[in-house]
């Protein structure tokens, strides 16, 4: 891994716990976390030059919610809509179908669409997800991230934190394959491993 890419990758996390816990705390919070997202645009905005692709897979006891996650101005990714469901019996095929559908949909979003979705989007995802919470959702689920970039995939498994403190890769389970489509069953098959 480059310099460049581990400076972000680490940048993206930093940026993401902050910003969940601005969200998540009582203090009001939008002036601030506008800065955030203005620095973090600032010192982002040079190296996000390739297009991904990605989407959120939640597992509970019920089904498989694969959630669309959107590439923003700020390099990070956003989840929301559209949402599919898969009952827990589904082959590999049918989720590889499912994902690929979802990946289709990923694109990357202009600050403005970013701006809509992050102040109106939470209620409206809960509400196609089908949870009350963030907290719910991530307490009773596991999950993982997949992200396509540049002909690779990229599967990370994601923890929950306890209490409000969200989610956070679990990097050491991180699966990185290429991604083709004599492997999309393979890689289905590797997220019902991992999610199980």
């Amino acid at each position: 891994m480059s310099f460049i890419k581990f400076l972000k990758v680490k940048l993206s996390a930093i940026y993401a716990e902050l910003l969940l816990f601005l969200l998540l705390s009582k203090v009001k919070i939008k002036t601030m976390r506008d800065k955030c997202l203005s620095f973090f645009r600032k010192i982002s905005s040079k190296e996000i030059k390739t297009k991904r692709n990605m989407v959120d897979i939640y597992k509970n006891h019920q089904n498989y919610k694969i959630a669309t996650v959107y590439q923003a101005a700020s390099g990070l990714g956003i989840i929301s809509e559209p949402v599919f469901f898969l009952a827990l019996d589904t082959t590999a095929e049918e989720l590889s179908k499912v994902i690929l559908e979802g990946l289709r949909q990923s694109r990357s979003i202009s600050e403005s669409e970013e701006e809509e979705i992050r102040n109106n989007g939470n209620k409206k995802l809960l509400k196609a997800l089908k949870e009350p919470s963030f907290k719910s959702l991530y307490k009773n689920s596991t999950s993982c991230n997949i992200v396509v970039e540049n002909k690779e995939v990229r599967i990370t498994p994601w923890k929950y934190l306890g209490g409000n403190k969200g989610m956070a890769p679990d990097s050491a389970r991180e699966i990185t394959m290429e991604f083709s489509e004599t492997k999309y069953i393979e890689m289905a098959q590797l997220v019902m491993d991992m999610l199980n």
